[in-house]
């Protein structure tokens, strides 16, 4: 088979089981059983996929959810839009954020404070 082809399947599937499972508690052996290969393979594949670990292309799903979250309700408290993504606020998180979007997430959500009026 295409290697092509099957990088873009493996992309396609780890998206659609992300959007389902994203904002609940999701371990690496949860996402290796739904692929039916060891953490070890997933890890492997997510290298040669992503350049990056299992958990990092996790991290930054949640963390595109969150910004479109920030996005379509910038008045919510954090700490909710936070839980509903499946992130806590860790540190890793914030840089992260930074890296994919140039600003910290508070500066994201005041800029889209900014934009927007509180709906009542």
């Amino acid at each position: 088979m295409d290697a092509d082809f099957e990088r873009d399947v493996f992309i396609q599937s780890l998206y659609a089981y992300l959007a389902k499972r994203y904002q609940g508690s999701l371990g690496m052996e949860d996402l290796a059983r739904h692929f039916n290969v060891s953490v070890r393979t997933l890890q492997n594949h997510c290298h040669l996929t992503f350049e990056e670990s299992p958990s990092r292309v996790v991290r930054r799903y949640r963390l595109r959810q969150l910004h479109q979250a920030i996005l379509e309700q910038p008045f919510k408290p954090l700490v909710h839009l936070y839980a509903a993504c499946g992130l806590s606020g860790m540190k890793a998180d914030q840089r992260l954020f930074i890296e994919m979007y140039g600003c910290s997430i508070r500066q994201h959500r005041l800029a889209r404070q900014s934009q927007s009026v509180p709906s009542s």
